[in-house]
């Protein structure tokens, strides 16, 4: 439960802050486009767009922030990811509490969870440690949450350079426009061309729309944190790749790979509680000046 409330706020965050750019930009281009109002029929219709647009961009932020969506969606996760560690790490009889591997100096940032964690442990028995249990962690557990850190590793690292890319390919358009233009204002060859033509009013709301649209890819990237997960996934990923290999060497006993195993437990509790502290400082909002 906690797991498909957390997938479906997450869909939230991305939906919001996909559409608070969009609009953001196409507020960009209407005012850039009223700058020009002059030579059209309706110059007020832009700014009608654009006060319009404003108006859209703060309801949606509004709705998002009145509804707790990011800091609900963080706490789901929080809490699915921990009730995963948690059971497993009684299914495979590790020794102690999930609840206690937690980092001190995280202590405040998943205290909800910390204590849902020790509700469960008072309301539920601990079964008896078994091997048939402890090849069920290993494998459905260890060695899936090798496999998570691996797509999740490369699917961040491919989104962050993809958005990067587009962003700096977007900028760099701009710039090489803008001077393209100013290369052909001060030409002798075209020097005597109109200015006030529909083309010279789409390639400047094009200079201007572009930059916009590359600070958008920019921002939404560095809100979803793509790069920081990958690198941190990624880091993981090492991590149980080199347990996987210790817990099943042939001559590892059972108490050695319950061992590996809790200190993956508590790795991976450690790494989500980092994962928490990283997007709460990304927060769904509105940056203005001042």
């Amino acid at each position: 439960m906690a797991d498909a409330l957390a997938i479906q706020r997450q869909t939230e965050v991305r939906i919001g802050w996909k559409w608070l750019l969009c609009w953001g930009v196409l507020g960009v281009i209407l005012l850039g486009q009223y700058a020009h109002a002059h030579k059209h029929d309706y110059p007020w219709g832009y700014m009608l767009g654009y006060l319009g647009t404003v108006a859209l961009v703060v309801g949606s932020y509004r709705s998002m922030t009145r509804r707790h969506t990011q800091p609900r969606f963080l706490e789901y996760r929080a809490l699915a990811e921990a009730l995963r560690v948690a059971f497993f790490w009684h299914i495979a009889g590790l020794p102690g509490e999930p609840a206690d591997r937690y980092p001190g100096h995280l202590a405040l940032e998943i205290d909800s969870v910390a204590m849902a964690l020790r509700t469960e442990e008072i309301r539920n028995d601990r079964p008896r440690a078994s091997p048939q249990g402890l090849a069920f962690a290993i494998e459905h557990w260890v060695e899936g949450q090798r496999q998570f850190f691996e797509r999740a590793a490369r699917r961040d690292n491919r989104l962050g350079r993809t958005m990067k890319t587009i962003a700096n390919a977007s900028f760099a358009a701009g710039i090489l426009l803008a001077v393209g233009a100013l290369v052909f204002e001060l030409s002798p060859f075209f020097g005597n061309l109109p200015k006030d033509t529909r083309f010279w009013e789409i390639l400047i709301g094009t200079i201007v729309g572009l930059p916009a649209i590359g600070g958008a890819f920019a921002t939404y990237t560095d809100r979803m944190g793509h790069e920081s997960q990958a690198r941190q996934y990624e880091r993981m990923l090492d991590l149980f790749e080199q347990a996987i290999a210790d817990i099943r060497a042939p001559e590892r006993s059972s108490r050695r790979q319950r061992e590996t195993s809790a200190r993956l437990g508590s790795e991976a509790l450690s790494e989500h509680a980092h994962w928490v502290v990283l997007h709460r400082q990304r927060p769904f909002e509105i940056r203005t000046g001042g």
